[in-house]
This record gives C-alpha cells, structure tokens and sequence, in this order.
C-alpha cells in the first residue's frame, strides 16, 4: 500500500461550509440572471433552462437563509456583490 492511501491529510479550506454553499448557490443564481436577459432579448430558451428561471425563487430564499448563517468575518458577501444586491 502506498503512503498517499494511508494519509490522513486533509486538505484545509478557507472558507466554512456555509460559505462554500452560499457561493455554490451564488453561481447558480448568476446562470439564471444571464438566462433572463436572453429571455428579455427574445431568445427562446430549453425546457431545463425554463426550469432553472422557475427555480431562482426557492434560490433566493436557500441564499438569503445562508446568509444570515455566515460567519461574522467572512468576506463572501463582499466578495458576491451582485448576488448581495439581489437580497
């Protein structure tokens, strides 16, 4: 056996779980708003891509939840201003 397989080094992230989610989140909520202005330039769009426009409601609620979970020093909302802005 290898001393990679018997390692038990974890690499350490810089931000918390919560932070993490909340930028996931973050992207997803940014794929809708370039999907909405395709909307508002008249291109028809996929039935997923429907779906995804539908959904930004319950995104909106999942973030503003994460945010009021982040820790007091985390700099995410800095960091997403555009998200930020839509709470």
């Amino acid at each position: 056996m290898s001393w990679r397989a018997e390692s038990t080094y974890q690499k350490q992230s810089a931000f918390a779980e919560d932070e993490k989610e909340f930028l996931k989140l973050a992207k997803k909520l940014r794929d809708i708003l370039k999907l909405e202005e395709k909307v508002k330039t008249g291109e028809n769009l996929a039935q997923n891509q429907q779906d995804k426009i539908n959904s930004k409601d319950l995104l909106l609620k999942e973030v503003t939840l994460l945010a009021g979970r982040l820790p007091g020093d985390s700099d995410v909302l800095e960091k997403t201003q555009d998200i930020t802005a839509l709470l």
